[in-house]
């Protein structure tokens, strides 16, 4: 019996310190969290303090999206993933007049991804600006469901 005492501590002692250290392995490794998702452009027509003001000052924008971010109201024209497509629109909101400025924004959600694609390669090969990217807006809110 008592030969038997030695090994089985060992074996406990030994099977403690490779548990622990299994245990701490995974909690640094569950730490780390990646997302799939993509950076787009989000081309923004302004920011302001309160709802009302961006609902004044954007009236005669015919379609807009806003996030609000620290208690301010982001307000966007449009969303790309394409560059190509970032420069088009750039320019035709420019020669509507807009102050445009652009934001990347990391967004997550696969189903909204996926149909920005097919509206981004519709949009190469079309100048119907406005009613594409007012699709694209709807899909966002839609897919989103942002205040």
């Amino acid at each position: 019996m008592k030969k038997n005492i030695f090994p089985i501590l060992l074996c406990l002692l030994i099977g403690f310190f490779m548990g622990n250290y299994i245990i701490k392995q995974y909690k640094s490794k569950t730490n780390m969290v990646s997302l799939t998702g993509d950076n787009l452009y989000f081309l923004s027509i302004g920011s302001y303090k309160t709802k009302d003001e961006m609902k004044n000052k954007l009236s005669n924008v015919s379609y807009y999206i806003y996030r609000k971010e620290d208690n301010i109201y982001y307000s966007y024209i449009a969303i790309t993933k394409d560059l190509e497509n970032l420069k088009k629109l750039k320019d035709y909101y420019k020669e509507k007049g807009y102050v445009i400025s652009e934001k990347k924004i990391f967004v997550s959600n696969i189903a909204f991804l996926t149909v920005l694609e097919q509206y981004d390669m519709l949009l190469k090969s079309n100048n119907n600006i406005e009613a594409i990217e007012s699709q694209v807006l709807s899909k966002y809110e839609e897919t989103n469901n942002e205040d």
